[in-house]
C-alpha cells in the first residue's frame, strides 16, 4: 500500500466515524430525555453489559490476532488463506450461537448475578432484555471476522459505512416505537442494527472467494492461529471486563447509579471510536504488513507519527471536557426526564473518565504494534494485570466516592498499563523518538492551556443571559479550537502536517 493512499481513506472512515457517533449520541440522548436515568435505564444498561463486553472482547482479539496472521496467510497462498478464514468463520459463528442460545435460559440468574443491588422489577426487565441482546451480539461478532478481510484487501469506507446503517437502525427504533414499546425498542432496534450490519458485509469476502464456507483448513494452520487467538480471548475477558465490576459495585450504590456511569461510559466510547478510528483502521494492516516483512524503523516511525498526531486532538478534547463536562452534559441530555441533579452526576463520571479516554486513544496504534508482533500473550499478560489493579483500585475508591471512584479507577488502570506497554515498546523495536512526542504533547498542552482563557471568558460574559445558554457551548468550543489550532500553527506544529497530507513516510511502499 503506497504511503500517499493512505490519507484520504483515514479521513473517510474518520468522517464516518463522525457521523456515527452523531447517530450514537442522538440515541442517547433520546434514551436520556424519554426515560431519564430511572429503573429502566439501570435495567437496559445491566442487561447490555456482558454483550457490549463480549463484543469489545472478541474487537480486540479476532480483528487484532486474525488480521496479521491471514495477512501473512494470503502472501504464502491466496487459497490456503482462504480455507483458514472459512473454517473459522464457522467455529467462531456456531460458538456465538451457543453462547446466544444459552442466555434465553440464564438471562434472570445472570442478571442477579452481575447486579446484586437492583431491584427485582429492574432485574426481570433486565432478564427480558438479554437474550436479544445476546443475539444481537451473535450477529456484531460474526461480522468481525467479514471486517478484518475487508481491511486485508485495504477496503475501509464500505465496513464503516455499514457500522453507520447499524447505528441509525436502533436510532429509528428508538424514535418510532418508544412510545408504544418503551425502552425495549432501543433493544430491538440493536438487534435489527447488527442482523443488517452482518449481512451487509458477507457478499464481499464470499464473492472474492476469501471466505470458503466448505473447504477445511490445515490442521497446523488453525493450530498456529489458536496460539495467537486463546490466550488473547481467555485473558481479554479479564481486562476488558471493566465494566461488569462497574455495574456490580453501582448496583449496590442505588437506584441512577449505573445509568450515570452508563450515560458517561457511552459518550467516552464514543469519542475513542470518532478519534482514533480513522488512523488504527486504516494503519493496522500496513503495520502488520511492515511487522512480516521485519521493517522495524518503518514500523517505529509509523507508530510515532500516529502517536504525535493523534496527541494533538487527544489533548484539546480531554481538557476541553474537564473544563466543560457540566455544560456538556447539560447541553446533550438535560431535557424531558433527564434532571439537573442526573446532570451533575454525569459530569462528574465523565470528568472522572478523562484519564482513561486520553489514554486510550494513544494506546490503540501501540496495541496493534504488539499485534502486528503477535505478542498476543504479552498484551493478555498486561491486560490481566491491569484488571487486577483496576479491581482493587474500584473497591477502595468506591468505599470512598461512589460512583465517581468506579470511573476514576479506569483511568488508573490504563496510566498503570500504558506505561507498561510503552517500555516494552523501546524493547522490541529499538529506540523510538520519545523526545519528538514529548515535544508534541508540551506544545499541545500549551495551546489548549492558552485556548481555555478566552473560551472561559467568554462563560463568564455571557453566563447572565440564559436564553444564550444553548449557543454558549457551541461558541465555547468554536473560540477554543480556532485558537487551539492557531496556535499550533505559530508554533511550526508538524503533526499539523501529518494530518493535511497523511500519515506518511518516505521508503515504505507494498
Amino acid at each position: 500500500m503506497a504511503a500517499s493512499s493512505i490519507f484520504l481513506p483515514s479521513l473517510a472512515v474518520s468522517l464516518l466515524s463522525l457521523i456515527t457517533s452523531l447517530a450514537s449520541y442522538l440515541t442517547l440522548a433520546l434514551l436520556a430525555s424519554s426515560f431519564g436515568t430511572g429503573t429502566e435505564v439501570d435495567a437496559f444498561f445491566a442487561a447490555f453489559t456482558f454483550p457490549q463486553l463480549l463484543l469489545a472482547i472478541l474487537t480486540s482479539s479476532i480483528i487484532n490476532s486474525f488480521l496479521p496472521f491471514f495477512i501473512e496467510q494470503k502472501q504464502k497462498n491466496g487459497w490456503q488463506a482462504a480455507q483458514l478464514a472459512g473454517h473459522s468463520f464457522r467455529l467462531f459463528a456456531s460458538s456465538l450461537l451457543v453462547l446466544s442460545g444459552a442466555g434465553w435460559f440464564l438471562a434472570f440468574p445472570f442478571i442477579r448475578l452481575t447486579n446484586p443491588g437492583l431491584s427485582l422489577e429492574a432485574t426481570q426487565l433486565a432478564a427480558s432484555f438479554f437474550p436479544l441482546l445476546l443475539f444481537a451480539s451473535f450477529f456484531s461478532g460474526s461480522s468481525l471476522l467479514l471486517l478484518g478481510l475487508h481491511y486485508a484487501h485495504h477496503i475501509f469506507i464500505w465496513p464503516s459505512l455499514v457500522q453507520l446503517f447499524n447505528n441509525l437502525v436502533a436510532l429509528f427504533f428508538l424514535l418510532l416505537f418508544r412510545s408504544s414499546w418503551g425502552i425495549k425498542s432501543l433493544v430491538w432496534g440493536t438487534l435489527a442494527g447488527s442482523a443488517l450490519q452482518f449481512f451487509l458485509l458477507l457478499p464481499f469476502p464470499l464473492r472474492r472467494r476469501n471466505l470458503s464456507l466448505k473447504a477445511k483448513a490445515k490442521r497446523e494452520d488453525l493450530l498456529s492461529l489458536s496460539r495467537l487467538l486463546l490466550p488473547l480471548l481467555i485473558a481479554a475477558f479479564f481486562y476488558r471486563a471493566n465494566p461488569l465490576v462497574e455495574r456490580y459495585l453501582a448496583s449496590r450504590l442505588g437506584e441512577g447509579n449505573i445509568a450515570y456511569l452508563g450515560y458517561a461510559g457511552k459518550i467516552i466510547s464514543a469519542l475513542l471510536v470518532l478519534l482514533s478510528q480513522g488512523i488504527s483502521t486504516v494503519l493496522f494492516p500496513r503495520m502488520a504488513e511492515q511487522a512480516t516483512l521485519t521493517y522495524w524503523p518503518q514500523l517505529g516511525e509509523t507508530l510515532s507519527r500516529a502517536w504525535r498526531s493523534l496527541t494533538i486532538i487527544a489533548v484539546p478534547v480531554t481538557i476541553f471536557l474537564t473544563a466543560f463536562s457540566p455544560g456538556i452534559i447539560a447541553f446533550l441530555f438535560q431535557r424531558g426526564d433527564f434532571s439537573t441533579m442526573a446532570t451533575e452526576a454525569v459530569a462528574i463520571a465523565l470528568l472522572a473518565y478523562s484519564g482513561y479516554f486520553f489514554l486510550g486513544v494513544l494506546a490503540m496504534p501501540m496495541v496493534n504494534t504488539f499485534y502486528s508482533l503477535k505478542k498476543t500473550s504479552l498484551v493478555a499478560r498486561i491486560g490481566l494485570l491491569g484488571f487486577g489493579f483496576y479491581i482493587l483500585l474500584a473497591i477502595f475508591l468506591s468505599n470512598r466516592f461512589g460512583f465517581a471512584g468506579i470511573a476514576a479507577a479506569s483511568s488508573g488502570q490504563y496510566i498503570l498499563t500504558f506505561t507498561i506497554f510503552s517500555l516494552l515498546l523501546s524493547r522490541y523495536l529499538g529506540s523510538l523518538p520519545w523526545k519528538k512526542v514529548g515535544q508534541t504533547l508540551l506544545k499541545s498542552l500549551f495551546a489548549a492551556a492558552m485556548a481555555l482563557i478566552p473560551a472561559w471568558s467568554l462563560r463568564l460574559i455571557l453566563s447572565h443571559r440564559p436564553w444564550l445558554s444553548p449557543l454558549l457551548l457551541l461558541g465555547q468550543f468554536l473560540v477554543f479550537g480556532v485558537i487551539y489550532f492557531s496556535l499550533l500553527k505559530l508554533l511550526k506544529t508538524e503533526e499539523l502536517l501529518f494530518l493535511r497530507k497523511g500519515l506518511s513516510f518516505h521508503g515504505f511502499k507494498r
